[in-house]
């Protein structure tokens, strides 16, 4: 299977980390969790995931993801095949700019971040981050940005 939908569903954590951990899903290129009720723990099980080696594509957007959970793309994200993550409508932050700036999503050719409570000193972190260097659209619209 090369794609898994299961937007629009009731989602928790639980069943992120249950997806995270199916090997059977190991030629996975797409997976959409678009608006569910996915927590810090199932988004950091999802990036810490090893069972999807061509994951190009992933989509959050709609979920309880945090500053918090954001974080955890620092410490082990093992999505470096990643050419698309959006994780629009979660609460990433302020801070959240910082932590997608990660050697393991050096691939991201497309990030939308919008509604995610973004200001402007977010997206100068984001402007200046060296390691997407081969991001070609950038989302950001319908934060709190003023400059």
């Amino acid at each position: 299977m090369k794609c898994i939908d299961v937007s629009s569903n009731e989602i928790t954590h639980e069943g992120a980390i249950t997806i995270a951990e199916k090997s059977v899903l190991k030629n996975l290129e797409v997976l959409d969790l678009r608006n569910n009720k996915i927590s810090n723990s199932g988004f950091q099980s999802i990036i810490n995931s090893t069972l999807y080696p061509k994951i190009r594509d992933v989509r959050l957007d709609i979920n309880k993801v945090q500053e918090v959970g954001a974080k955890q793309l620092t410490y082990s994200c093992n999505l470096e095949t990643l050419e698309k993550l959006s994780i629009r409508g979660n609460h990433f932050g302020e801070k959240g700019c910082l932590f997608v700036q990660v050697y393991a999503l050096r691939n991201l050719m497309v990030l939308n971040m919008s509604r995610n409570d973004i200001k402007d000193e977010g997206v100068a972190n984001l402007a200046g981050a060296s390691y997407l260097r081969n991001l070609t659209k950038l989302y950001i619209d319908d934060n709190n940005l003023t400059a």
